[in-house]
């Protein structure tokens, strides 16, 4: 009886210690490809453009004499630092496939490849980068429209707490009670 309650027990536990599948070749070989296919194996060479675009627009105006080829050979050159630390034993892509390992079983990326090689995924792929900037946009257009009303909200916030807004003297004590 013991025997029996044991075997059932494990039974009802194990799947919760067990991935979504074995991390096989072919399952490894469908992620990297729906890497490839989704664009994400792009990574190192859009983080290095932005970097590079970002210091460029930094330095171009306090350095106007450097040439065009300093941030043409920078951006090479980070590019070809970020694929490295990308592809390195323990990178980002060993990760980000032991994430689609962990959520997905092989059947579901097959699924999912072949939805993507379809082409409303096709159109999915180009479009959703444009979606997420427009969104991106439009966030900060909200964010900023909102500048008045959240600083109103963080003074009036502070002023009942009986905070002292920064650079301000603390608000005076309300007078003790003397009626007893």
């Amino acid at each position: 009886m013991l025997t029996r309650t044991l075997a059932v027990s494990l039974l009802v536990v194990m799947p919760l210690f067990v991935h979504a599948d074995e991390l096989t070749s072919g399952k490894k070989a469908d992620i990297l490809k729906l890497m490839d296919i989704t664009g994400s194996d792009n990574m190192p060479a859009q983080i290095a453009g932005a970097i590079t675009q970002n210091m460029a627009n930094s330095l171009k105006q306090a350095r106007p004499e450097i040439p065009a080829r300093f941030y043409t050979n920078l951006d090479k050159d980070l590019t070809a630092l970020f694929k490295e630390k990308v592809n390195a034993p323990g990178g980002l892509t060993e990760k980000t496939v032991a994430s689609y390992n962990k959520y997905f079983t092989q059947a579901e990326l097959k699924e999912v490849l072949a939805f993507y090689q379809s082409p409303t995924g096709k159109k999915s792929i180009t479009n959703m980068a444009l979606i997420a900037n427009e969104g991106m946009m439009e966030a900060r257009k909200l964010a900023q429209s909102l500048g008045p009303d959240i600083e109103q909200r963080i003074k009036a916030a502070f002023k009942k707490e009986g905070i002292a807004l920064p650079g301000q003297a603390p608000p005076s004590s309300p007078a003790p009670n003397s009626s007893k």
